[in-house]
């Protein structure tokens, strides 16, 4: 027997509630003959073909056809089968209806036939049942008659050696009603023929087999086989590699939807432009800055002191003081930096904050001390061409530039500003008596502008630079009188401030060091240097350091903030990505069930979802990718206009955490795997339903 039932049940529910229930249907047929099976509307006939077919999976009992049982989880070997052995036509033809008949013919071929016989096979067909020249018509320009009758070519095309039919006659007129019937009885000779009609006078007595479905179950009316039964059928499957139907559908799609495919363009190119962008910010930003800070005039000073926690008697609180750290203690780290110089700080003489005058007119400025004036151009916004390194030779920044301008209302380039220390100072003698003495340090000098600074634009005050090695000149050749005549020995201010206590207000609370040769990294590193835990007594002030805090912090907080704009932005347009994917598959889910009626497979009719966005991907990589330089460009021409950071933004194609390439590779791979997943998830879900379902969801 061809097709075994044995108590097969079906149940189907509303909510929980039987709403309609197959029970208990058992019968056999034979490989050969034309079986009509009838009964009211409603009795479960369609649902019995679905069945038999493989669209739909018995809950209790066993069903074979030709000896196999669908089985509701292996969609892949019901596939195999059904292709081989099972052609149907549908009561509402379920054809592709933007298609014509020949590419709906060819479509169902490609899966059955091979390629060198398909074209021979459709043109026998549609001679035989006189639809010749419907061939090149679309199918939704056809009557329902004729759609029938290229309904009932598509599931013949292949002559499975069962055919099944849900009220083939029912949109025919009388004469094509009986072409089809003539082709029935001819076929069933050879073959197995089941129909589902309500026009039993039709099959009556045409039927070999009659069934008769109803509340009560299913009762064969009549079995009349007069040619010999039962050969063996056999598995010709073989689901052929013809993949050109896949080109066809992926065209179709794309071009019916392309405003859908736009959209999810734009929404990943524009979260992944930003997602690259943050990269180059975040991997780039540190090194601009500690570029940018290696240039200003200020980089190569910077001062050190040390600190001490003193708890109070009988108290929990303890405070700390700052000190001048001794020249011991700092070769616990000079040695690791060749390039670095301690010396005293003369901050005490030659106070920060200073009233100078011009032209008679005073300012206030900020005083900063700097191993040498002499440096290249590179710091300079503008310099005189010779000058000397000394204490009457003086840099001031930008912003001091433009208020001498303003106030002058002329070039102040070689002019001199007129400096007027004149302060009493005090110095506590460490000598057995501890006596304190006062003495009277004067700078009255004339000192020339010749030139104007490169510096951090945090720094907004008016700022002077002095040579530090002419100001020490300047404080050794002037002398501490009193101190001196009370010891009867020449003591310059100099000394003085080298012999005061490491806490007394003379030495300034610290040290001054200078880079000789400002590298990349120096003062960054000395700083995590003097930061570890050994060196932690240890505080060390830089505007450069300033600077690069400032600039990082605003960049940590700019990461930190746009971090979660971009997680968001990605994941919508994932969203985005899957939802229009999901979106073109819902509303062509039932060409897809067709499809896979007709024996395409799982995998390839997902493909034509999936490889599309997957194209998608490649494209918004390399669109992202292109994109992001280009604003990237543009970003450092503005930043450099505006903050002087010479390439700000910097994003690591070329090499990302030490790998050649791999930025690039993390984009493309990384694109494609959201866009994957994004497809494939919902599709694998929506594959649970059985394709009966799908078949009659419009």
């Amino acid at each position: 027997m061809s097709v075994v039932l044995n108590n097969v049940s079906k149940t189907f529910y509303n909510g929980k509630q039987v709403a309609f229930e197959l029970k208990n249907i058992s019968f056999s047929l034979p490989s050969k003959g034309l079986c009509l099976l009838y009964g009211q509307s409603g009795s479960g006939k369609s649902t019995l073909l679905n069945l038999i077919s493989g669209l739909d999976y018995v809950d209790k009992g066993s069903l074979k056809v030709f000896g196999y049982q669908f089985k509701k989880h292996h969609r892949q070997a019901n596939l195999k089968y059904r292709n081989a052995l099972i052609g149907i036509l549908f009561q509402h033809f379920h054809l592709f209806e933007e298609e014509t008949v020949e590419e709906n013919l060819k479509i169902s071929a490609a899966f059955k036939l091979p390629s060198k016989d398909i074209s021979k096979r459709i043109d026998t067909l549609l001679n035989q049942f006189k639809l010749t020249h419907l061939k090149d018509q679309k199918c939704y320009t056809l009557s329902g008659g004729e759609k029938q009758r290229v309904a009932f070519l598509r599931a013949i095309i292949h002559e499975p050696p069962l055919l099944l039919c849900d009220e083939p006659t029912g949109a025919l007129d009388e004469e094509n009603s009986y072409l089809i019937l003539s082709y029935l009885k001819e076929y069933a000779k050879t073959h197995l023929v089941v129909v589902v009609s309500h026009n039993l006078k039709m099959f009556k007595n045409d039927s070999n087999i009659i069934l008769h479905l109803s509340e009560a179950g299913i009762k064969k009316e009549k079995e009349n086989l007069p040619f010999k039964n039962e050969e063996k059928i056999t598995i010709k499957s073989s689901l052929y590699k013809d993949k050109s139907w896949k080109k066809y559908f992926k065209r179709k799609y794309f071009k019916k939807y392309k405003k859908r495919h736009i959209l999810a363009l734009l929404s990943s190119t524009f979260g992944l432009v930003f997602a690259i962008l943050l990269v180059g910010l975040n991997s780039s930003a540190s090194t601009s800055f500690l570029n940018l800070s290696a240039t200003y005039f200020h980089s190569d000073t910077f001062n050190v002191s040390k600190k001490e926690y003193i708890t109070m008697e009988n108290s929990l609180v303890s405070i700390s003081r700052s000190y001048r750290p001794n020249f011991e203690e700092l070769e616990i780290i000079s040695p690791k930096f060749d390039e670095i110089i301690f010396d005293y700080d003369l901050s005490s003489l030659f106070l920060p904050n200073q009233k100078i005058k011009l032209d008679n007119i005073e300012f206030d400025v900020s005083l900063s001390p700097t191993k040498t004036l002499l440096k290249e151009d590179d710091y300079f916004l503008k310099k005189l061409d010779n000058f000397e390194d000394s204490y009457n030779s003086c840099v001031i920044n930008e912003i001091f530039y433009h208020s001498l301008i303003e106030k002058v209302g002329e070039e102040v380039l070689g002019k001199s500003l007129k400096f007027n220390i004149d302060q009493t100072i005090s110095f506590h003698s460490s000598n057995e008596d501890n006596a304190t003495f006062e003495e009277h340090f004067i700078f009255q000098e004339e000192v020339m502008i010749v030139g104007v600074a490169k510096e951090s634009p945090i720094l907004n005050d008016a700022r002077v630079y002095l040579s530090y090695d002419s100001l020490r000149e300047y404080a050794q050749n002037n002398y501490a009188i009193n101190y001196s005549s009370s010891i009867n020995e020449d003591v310059s201010f100099y000394d003085l401030i080298k012999i005061s206590s490491n806490f007394d207000p003379l030495s300034s609370y610290q040290m001054i060091g200078f880079i000789n040769v400002v590298e990349l990294d120096t003062l960054n590193t000395l700083d995590k240097e003097f930061k570890s835990e050994e060196n932690e007594e240890f505080a060390i002030t830089s505007f450069s350091l300033l600077s690069y805090d400032v600039y990082m912090s605003f960049i940590d907080i700019a990461i930190l903030a746009l971090f979660g704009f971009i997680a968001l932005a990605i994941l919508s347009s994932a969203f985005i990505i899957a939802m229009t994917s999901f979106a073109t598959f819902l509303d062509e889910k039932k060409e897809a069930a067709i499809l896979s009626v007709l024996g395409a497979k799982d995998e390839d009719i997902e493909s034509i979802f999936v490889d599309e966005k997957i194209n998608l991907a490649i494209f918004t990589a390399t669109a992202s990718i292109i994109l992001s330089l280009v604003l990237s460009y543009l970003a450092n021409v503005i930043v450099k206009m505006t903050l002087g950071i010479d390439n700000f933004l910097s994003i690591p194609f070329l090499s990302y955490l030490g790998y050649p390439f791999l930025l690039i590779l993390i984009i493309y791979l990384g694109s494609i795997l959201v866009c994957y997943l994004s497809v494939k998830i919902p599709l694998i879900y929506h594959r649970k339903n059985p394709l009966y379902m799908e078949l009659a969801e419009e």
